[in-house]
């Protein structure tokens, strides 16, 4: 869990650096450079690994990190042009997100299916899974994109939201359902899991609109902390509703400075 949230994170944060085309441009040893820095930051880690559990783990761990400079940050449109007959274009944050993200999304997901019979394992991907789908909604969309299609601010949000709980319910629901079968003591865990992953999601919606500003990005947002940890324990559903309740509310009031 330690090994692939680390490496989730390097990775994302090595996928959205914006300095790529000056490095490539000025400093002709960059990659190792990045090789020698992402080690570095994954050393600490790694040292505590050794200290806990089998020398294999933290040898993985900069082995994998030592990768990261040596993918490729971009994926060519054309490879990717079906996502725009799969997605609707006024669910730009699914397009944008997985073109963003492909790569990642891809190895997540095998594993998440690959591991689906294993106890608690399969959760953790998929935990991670979802919050990659999540971080789709931290960039907010040009004005001219907000409302094409001219919906009332209520129907547009629960257009958002349907769409996107449709497609959160294809992703986590065979992992649980397989994950349910093999390990029966799982089962109502799952439940929970998945309510609170659709609440987490249901949030995340509404804290993007909630605090919406053209062409910005969403900064950190107290109450992903939070509902992050409902996913896992089930003790804060009742809290995280309480934020969707919240939220959804500061949502419609935001909005209505922009569709008025």
């Amino acid at each position: 869990m330690f090994v692939s949230g680390a490496l989730i994170i390097l990775y994302q944060y090595h996928v959205n650096r914006n300095d790529i085309d000056f490095l490539k441009r000025y400093i002709h040893d960059w990659k190792w450079q990045m090789l020698v820095l992402y080690n570095l930051a994954a050393l600490p880690l790694s040292l505590g690994l050794v200290f806990v559990c089998d020398i294999y783990y933290p040898v993985l761990l900069q082995v994998l990190v030592s990768c990261i400079p040596f993918i490729g940050l971009k994926t060519s449109r054309k490879t990717l042009i079906f996502l725009g007959r799969i997605f609707p274009s006024d669910q730009f944050e699914w397009i944008s997100g997985t073109r963003r993200n492909f790569i990642l999304l891809l190895i997540l997901s095998i594993l998440a299916i690959l591991l689906s019979p294993v106890k608690l394992f399969p959760l953790v991907i998929l935990l991670l899974l979802n919050l990659c789908i999540i971080d789709f909604y931290s960039l907010y969309e040009p004005l001219i994109m907000l409302n094409p299609n001219g919906y009332s601010i209520e129907r547009f949000l629960s257009h958002k939201l349907n769409f996107g709980i449709k497609l959160f319910l294809l992703i986590n629901l065979p992992i649980l359902i397989i994950n349910s079968l093999f390990n029966h003591d799982m089962f109502t865990f799952n439940i929970f899991f998945l309510v609170s992953a659709l609440i987490l999601f249901a949030n995340a919606v509404m804290i993007k609109y909630a605090t919406y500003i053209p062409n910005e990005s969403l900064t950190f947002h107290a109450d992903m902390l939070l509902l992050t940890f409902s996913v896992i324990i089930p003790f804060f559903i009742p809290l995280s509703l309480f934020l969707l309740y919240q939220n959804h509310k500061k949502a419609k009031q935001n909005l209505l400075r922009y569709t008025t």
